[in-house]
């Protein structure tokens, strides 16, 4: 599929146009990530999603045809289908997205074009999935909405659903020089959504660092546990909280509240964007096979 045919389906599916959902470079939109020196989208960043997913995926499977995929919390099947996009041409695709949010089940309406190339399933990827069944399943942006024991049930049921020698790809945001510290902020910040606001909020619960995850891989089975992608640093303002969440205007002069402290605290932690000042928070990621 060529980039201008993508862009289309995609445009039809979201009933918005390509750059409205993904802005580039605007501090007050929710996704910007810092990555090999220009601003791009976390979700769609052509360059993410290379070096995190294509470029593994393809390094493992150079001699393979036929390829099971599986998005474990895969919401509107972004991922899936930017994966298709750059990789279809190379191997015979069957994939699935499975998300708890029923929004997701059937995300793309009337659309039959996308309807045909992701199955979307409704289930909590806590419970255990069929076994042994995928080639590559994929876990982005999505471990943080689980404290520590639930990112330990989360990679056990990743393994259980790999075939023998399958492939994780685990991408999530963390802090690499003061993870306590960031984990800290986040929580205060959501808190503040949460508390002032009926609105329903994914609330997050740990940011676990490389080494937390890799140790829990490890402990489940994996083997040839490797660091993907390169240094990628999301950027945060105070506005793209508001583009992200619906709150109220108590709840965001409370997180400006918040970052004009923490930034004085912890300037590591922050940095500027387009005159907006962003909390920091870098996006890492491991591969591994089932044995």
């Amino acid at each position: 599929m060529h980039q201008a045919e993508f862009i289309n389906l995609y445009e039809k599916a979201n009933k918005k146009s390509y750059r409205e959902l993904y802005s580039e470079g605007d501090p007050t939109k929710w996704g910007n990530v810092k990555y090999k020196g220009i601003i791009t989208n976390q979700y769609a960043g052509q360059d993410l999603i290379h070096d995190f997913f294509v470029k593994p995926i393809m390094k493992r499977f150079a001699k393979k045809t036929d390829l099971v995929i599986s998005d474990f919390g895969g919401g509107d099947g972004t991922l899936l289908f930017m994966l298709q996009n750059q990789i279809s041409k190379n191997f015979n695709l069957y994939l699935e997205s499975i998300d708890l949010n029923k929004k997701f089940v059937s995300p793309f309406g009337p659309t039959q074009e996308l309807q045909g190339l992701i199955k979307f399933i409704y289930k909590d990827i806590l419970w255990t999935h069929k076994p042994s069944y995928a080639d590559v399943i994929c876990n982005r942006y999505v471990l943080q909405y689980f404290n520590k024991e639930n990112q330990k049930k989360v990679i056990d049921n990743i393994h259980h659903s790999l075939k023998e020698e399958g492939l994780a790809l685990l991408v999530w945001p963390c802090s690499i020089k003061s993870p306590k510290i960031y984990n800290k902020i986040f929580a205060e910040i959501v808190s503040l959504i949460v508390e002032q606001d009926s609105n329903e909020v994914m609330q997050h619960k740990y940011f676990a660092s490389l080494n937390e995850i890799k140790s829990y891989m490890n402990n489940t089975g994996f083997t040839k546990i490797k660091k993907i992608g390169n240094e990628a640093q999301a950027l945060l303002s105070v506005k793209s909280w508001g583009d992200r969440f619906d709150f109220s205007a108590e709840s965001y002069q409370g997180i400006e509240e918040l970052y004009e402290i923490y930034s004085k605290k912890h300037p590591e932690l922050f940095t500027e964007l387009g005159g907006e000042l962003c909390l920091k928070t870098d996006i890492v990621g491991l591969s591994g096979e089932r044995k």
